[in-house]
């Protein structure tokens, strides 16, 4: 296996799937799915947080093997999964929609209009968070829910409700309790 010649950094609290899926956009594929199949990368172990395929992804892109220690959402029952020492039973991190804060991708988009300078930051996933903590915007759920292996790909997610992103305006208000 060769190291990938456009290759590019994790941010802070990403995933390995939402890294894989900006690696795929920075090196020209239209999504991540076909990326794997080009590399011989095994999306469903990657995204299970298995040690060989997340290592094999850390070898394509330059980064040490622990590069995802923190961050791989690692199945451990058919009902759980652990991020880093936080063990999740799997209603507590939605994997079958995507949601982002569109004020944040608005300034990640001010930084670079590149696809895949946009990170899915991974406490988006958490469905009792309802707004982002910097923007106090409510978070947009721009995928509808699906088990098809594409859920997993937030770059096309993005790329295909722009729009949508860009036009979100979704301030929280106050409701009663909050009187």
């Amino acid at each position: 296996m060769n190291r990938l010649a456009l290759t590019l950094r994790p941010a802070a609290l990403e995933t390995p799937t939402s890294f894989l899926s900006r690696l795929a956009a920075r090196n020209g594929c239209p999504d991540k799915v076909s990326f794997c199949y080009d590399l011989g990368l095994d999306l469903i172990a990657i995204s299970n947080g298995e040690r060989s395929a997340i290592e094999d992804l850390c070898h394509f892109a330059g980064l040490p093997n622990d590069a995802f220690a923190k961050t791989a959402v690692i199945k451990t029952t058919k009902m759980s999964c652990r991020v880093g020492q936080e063990l999740f039973e799997n209603l507590t991190l939605n994997r079958v929609e995507i949601r982002v804060c569109p004020k944040c991708q608005l300034e990640q988009h001010q930084l670079s209009s590149d696809l895949w300078a946009k990170v899915h930051k991974m406490h988006w996933q958490v469905p009792q968070i309802h707004s982002c903590y910097l923007h106090n915007e409510k978070l947009l759920t721009i995928t509808a829910k699906s088990h098809h292996i594409l859920r997993f790909d937030s770059s096309s997610a993005i790329r295909s409700a722009w729009n949508e992103i860009r036009n979100a305006d979704s301030p929280l208000t106050a409701d009663s309790f909050d009187n």
